[in-house]
């Protein structure tokens, strides 16, 4: 049913919609706060949007950072999760940030790192538990935001370490490739003054020793965009480094799947998103 429900849409779908923008249209907020166009720093990309439950006791709070190969998009995309994670309980914050060519490595990152430090100070005011404080991320967004745990430099910058995040989720990052290798990346992080600190795996050691928090690591089987010998080489060099860590590799699941599972109807594709939540509310703070 919920197959012949998704292709019934797809029929009468606009030309040029994709899946996501598709679930969109169909999404209700009825029980829910949504706050948008929210300012967290000075760029015109500095602006959140925060989904929040209307009545139900807040778990905790979440802040999500897409993807888009650090060249493209666009936090209205996303309602799909802000809505589903607001009806699970939790606030959840999706921050803009600078992209290429606007901006080269490591703008995003230190743009990612204010959005956290602005969301741990005012979370408060849009009902969030700023003492369960999660980071999820989803491809670029995945490896942004392992910079931002991994390296401590980001945070610093605003007087915070990686303590304040209790639970991490990685989405089909690419947390092993060298972007000084690829033409398509190159100019995104030419900028860096070694490559190795623009790689999360080269980081963990350094990073495990200062403390991390528990990861969920999760990647489609047959994603041809980031492999996902990514995820698990990356889940085993921080379960050798003694962080605690689980992962998930999803039969099927493309790239683009492994997060577009988590949106209504696509849910019966994999167990992504109840995987999530199960993970969240083991590692939540009260």
């Amino acid at each position: 049913m919920k197959r012949l429900i998704l292709a019934l849409l797809l029929l009468i779908a606009p030309a040029g919609c994709s899946t996501m923008q598709l679930q969109d249209v169909f999404i209700s907020e009825a029980g829910l706060i949504v706050t948008r166009d929210i300012p967290y720093g000075p760029e015109a990309r500095h602006r959140l949007d925060i989904y929040r439950p209307e009545a139900a006791p807040i778990k905790g709070t979440i802040v999500f950072l897409y993807g888009g190969s650090w060249t493209s998009g666009d936090r209205t995309l996303y309602k799909f999760m802000g809505t589903a994670f607001a009806r699970a309980g939790y606030v959840f914050a999706i921050p803009d940030y600078r992209i290429f060519p606007q901006v080269r490595f490591p703008a995003f990152v230190e743009d990612a790192a204010l959005a956290l430090s602005w969301v741990n100070t005012h979370i408060g005011a849009y009902g969030g538990n700023g003492n369960s404080f999660a980071l999820m991320g989803h491809s670029a967004g995945a490896h942004i935001g392992a910079l931002l745990l991994l390296d401590p430099q980001f945070l610093a910058a605003h007087g915070l370490t990686s303590g304040i995040v209790n639970a991490y989720v990685g989405l089909a990052g690419p947390y092993t490739f060298n972007p000084l290798e690829r033409d398509n990346t190159r100019p995104i992080f030419e900028t860096a003054p070694d490559a190795e600190r623009v790689r999360p795996i080269k980081l963990v050691a350094d990073a495990a020793a200062r403390g991390l928090p528990r990861m969920l690591l999760l990647h489609g089987s047959v994603d041809a965009t980031v492999g996902k010998r990514a995820t698990e080489l990356f889940g085993e060099a921080l379960r050798e480094a003694g962080v605690p860590v689980e992962t998930h590799i999803y039969p099927r699941l493309a790239h683009i799947g492994v997060i577009s599972s988590m949106a209504w109807p696509l849910r019966w594709r994999a167990p992504v998103l109840s995987d999530v939540l199960t993970f969240l509310g083991r590692n939540e703070r009260t």
